[in-house]
């Protein structure tokens, strides 16, 4: 959408690898702890696990990539050790672009959401999500926002930019 000019700018993760060449600025916003999500009951809950016991469940990928955007991608070795990482070649993945699809994959199945903030457990805790517990440290992730560069000074996007800052700052520390 934004490279459609649908929209001015979205929320997301920092992508690694993004080409410099594509026109598209990051502007971080925060950084944020990402963590493995699971329903309430499931068999790897309440019990901190190692990551080999990922692969006998299947995945879900919230805003998962997509192949005709890879040419906007110069270095793809990040995203492969990260899938190495998970083992997702091996594995069934489900995606999806809509936050309450995922809610009912999960929640219907024995699937585990890959890489979301932990900063959304409490959202989550609402929908009987819990985060998993496991033996490998979670990296942090900047998250901030995408807009294409010959739109980054124009008065509105400049208002957006201001208000997000305002209303991030009394809660950043919440931001985990």
């Amino acid at each position: 959408l934004l490279l459609g000019g649908d929209i001015d700018l979205f929320v997301g993760h920092e992508i690694q690898g993004l080409n410099s060449k594509a026109g598209i600025s990051f502007v971080p916003l925060f950084s944020v702890t990402d963590s493995l999500f699971v329903r309430q009951g499931h068999p790897l809950s309440n019990r901190v696990i190692e990551p080999v016991e990922l692969q006998d469940y299947p995945c879900v990928e919230l805003t998962p990539d997509e192949g005709r955007f890879q040419h906007m991608m110069e270095d793809m070795q990040p995203k492969r050790q990260a899938r190495n990482r998970m083992h997702l070649e091996e594995r069934v993945i489900w995606s999806t672009n809509s936050m309450m699809a995922a809610v009912d994959m999960i929640n219907e199945s024995d699937a585990v959401m890959l890489s979301y903030p932990l900063c959304m457990a409490d959202y989550f805790s609402r929908h009987k999500i819990v985060p998993l517990q496991t033996t490998q440290p979670s990296p942090r992730y900047n998250v901030g926002f995408y807009l294409m560069r010959e739109k980054r000074d124009t008065a509105h996007v400049v208002q957006m930019q201001e208000l997000m800052q305002q209303h991030l700052e009394p809660i950043r520390h919440l931001l985990v």
